[in-house]
């Protein structure tokens, strides 16, 4: 802050977070081109003013101002910036963050890997640190990501009813509208009762998102609602799906009663809507949307902002119930087996 005020810099940088505010939402080229000309005009004048200050207190200013700028950009357009200036290629090098959000690959293509025979037609997969819980609600069986097999644990009738997890908490399938809230090591901590559930998730702060007929609610670990918007309402739709999928971005609903995916902020502001047939289960990972095709058996990818980026078939085409990934991995659960491909980037 003292930099910020020696320097006068005060309203340029409040200039340029409006700018990273309209590149989010923004998703035509024309629109693109003059909020990202404008910032360079805002920081080329930020440079005059910092003139020979550019190692104050350690930090290259305009350097730490470009990342930010950055890293809310599409892949397409990270390589447009990459080739705009020779300076900046310089600072790549000597920047990991920069280097990270700069030279990150781009999604080529899906590739399959192995089978796993189960006992029994799995429903869902359930991420918990290294292994996966493989159920049905009648079975469930344990599998290690790092050794690639299935394991046994004593405990598997505890995963059955498991709709969403992370790292550190499960939310449970109860009864009558209840969902349970229990820790990673099986320890009951709060519920939760919601009427007509459409989907369920947790993030990495621990927050839980339930969606509804005509609600998406949100809750802390402690079972309190923190917030809660509308919904277009499903109810008179034969099929309610709505799971969900949360990154640093937003919220994603797949939306199965509309043929949709929509985007929401954390505060309920709708940002982005596509179309898409039959929409089921859906995920996040390195800012790609992967998003199960489930009259097709096939994943469909895109981009954070909507755009198809490639799609993969299930092997033999058989139905996918779900699909978890890790590690460039994907896990689909498929008829009696689950198919490992691998992303390739």
């Amino acid at each position: 802050m003292f930099i910020i005020n020696t320097l006068k810099l005060e309203k340029k940088i409040l200039d340029l977070e409006y700018n990273i505010k309209k590149i989010k939402i923004s998703c035509d080229a024309s629109t693109f081109r003059i909020i990202i000309y404008d910032s360079i005009k805002i920081m080329l004048s930020m440079i005059q003013l910092i003139k020979n200050k550019n190692d104050l207190f350690g930090k290259k200013l305009t350097s730490e101002l470009l990342i930010n700028v950055i890293s809310f950009l599409t892949t397409k357009q990270k390589k447009a910036c990459q080739r705009v200036c020779v300076t900046w290629q310089k600072d790549i090098q000597k920047n990991i963050l920069l280097e990270k959000i700069l030279l990150s690959t781009k999604l080529k293509n899906i590739l399959y890997r192995r089978v796993i025979c189960l006992e029994f037609v799995p429903q869902k997969i359930v991420k918990i640190k290294n292994y996966l819980y493989i159920t049905n609600y009648h079975n469930a069986c344990k599998f290690d990501t790092e050794k690639i097999r299935l394991v046994d644990d004593n405990n598997l009738k505890y995963y059955m009813r498991t709709l969403a997890s992370n790292d550190n908490y499960m939310i449970y399938d109860g009864e009558s509208s209840r969902l349970d809230i229990y820790s990673s090591n099986l320890e009951f901590k709060n519920c939760i009762f919601v009427e007509k559930i459409c989907g369920v998730d947790i993030d990495h702060n621990n927050i839980i998102y339930i969606s509804t007929n005509n609600k998406l609610n949100v809750y802390n670990i402690q079972g309190d609602p923190i917030n809660s918007w509308d919904l277009v309402d499903n109810s008179h739709k034969k099929y309610q799906y709505r799971n969900i999928a949360i990154d640093k971005d937003g919220i994603y609903i797949a939306d199965y009663a509309f043929d949709c995916i929509r985007k929401f902020t954390f505060y309920g502001e709708l940002i982005e809507s596509w179309e898409l047939s039959s929409p089921r289960k859906i995920k996040i990972y390195k800012n790609y949307v992967f998003i199960i095709d489930i009259e097709n058996s096939k994943i469909k990818v895109f981009d954070h902002n909507g755009r198809f980026v490639c799609e993969h078939y299930s092997l033999r085409r058989m139905y996918i119930s779900d699909f978890v990934i890790i590690n460039d991995l994907i896990y689909m659960s498929c008829h009696n087996m689950i198919q490992i491909h691998r992303l390739i980037f």
